[in-house]
C-alpha cells in the first residue's frame, strides 16, 4: 500500500464520516423545521439547512475535485446570509411590547431609544466652572497665549523676563 493509497481511503473514510453527520444534522434539523413550538424555531431551523446543504455542496467539491460546483456553493452561501440577517430584522420588529410600542420607522429616526452610554456619560459630567474654558468660555489665556503656558510664566519669547 502506497502513501497515495492510503490517502484515499483516509479521505473515503473522512468523506462516510461527514456524510453521516451531515445526515444527522438534517435530519434533526428537518424535525425541528416541522416540529418546532415558535416560527423562530423554524427560522432558525430553515436557515440551518441552508447551512447543511452548503455544507454538503463544499463536501462534493473536495471529493470530486471539480471547482464547477464553486459558484453554486458561493450563490447559495450568500443567500443564506441574506436569509439569516433578513430573519434577524424581522424577529427584531416582532418584539412584544407595551401598548407604546415604537413602531420600526421612529426607531431608525432615534425616537423612543434608551439613551447611550455617551449621552449618559455627557448628563453626568459636570458643567465647567466659568473662565475654565469650556464651550461659549474663554479660559485663561484666551485672548494671551503665553498666559496659559505654565513655562512662559515672567518670561518674554525670546527667553528674558519681563
Amino acid at each position: 500500500m502506497t502513501a497515495v493509497d492510503s490517502i484515499e481511503a483516509a479521505q473515503g473514510l473522512v468523506a462516510i464520516v461527514a456524510v453521516v453527520v451531515l445526515g444527522l444534522a438534517a435530519a434533526v434539523t428537518l424535525f425541528r423545521l416541522a416540529k418546532g413550538p415558535t416560527s423562530l424555531d423554524r427560522i432558525i431551523a430553515s436557515d440551518l439547512i441552508v447551512g447543511i446543504a452548503v455544507g454538503g455542496l463544499a463536501l462534493q467539491v473536495v471529493l470530486s475535485d471539480r471547482l464547477t460546483t464553486l459558484p453554486i456553493l458561493l450563490a447559495l452561501s450568500l443567500v443564506g446570509f441574506i436569509g439569516a440577517v433578513s430573519m434577524a430584522r424581522f424577529v427584531h420588529d416582532q418584539v412584544p411590547g407595551s401598548a407604546g410600542e415604537v413602531g420600526r420607522r421612529s426607531r431608525r429616526r432615534g425616537e423612543g431609544r434608551r439613551p447611550t452610554v455617551r449621552a449618559e456619560r455627557s448628563a453626568s459630567t459636570p458643567e465647567p466652572m466659568p473662565g475654565a474654558g469650556g464651550p461659549g468660555m474663554p479660559g485663561p489665556g484666551a485672548a494671551d497665549p503665553e498666559a496659559a503656558d505654565p513655562g512662559a510664566t515672567g518670561r518674554n519669547r525670546s527667553g528674558g523676563t519681563a
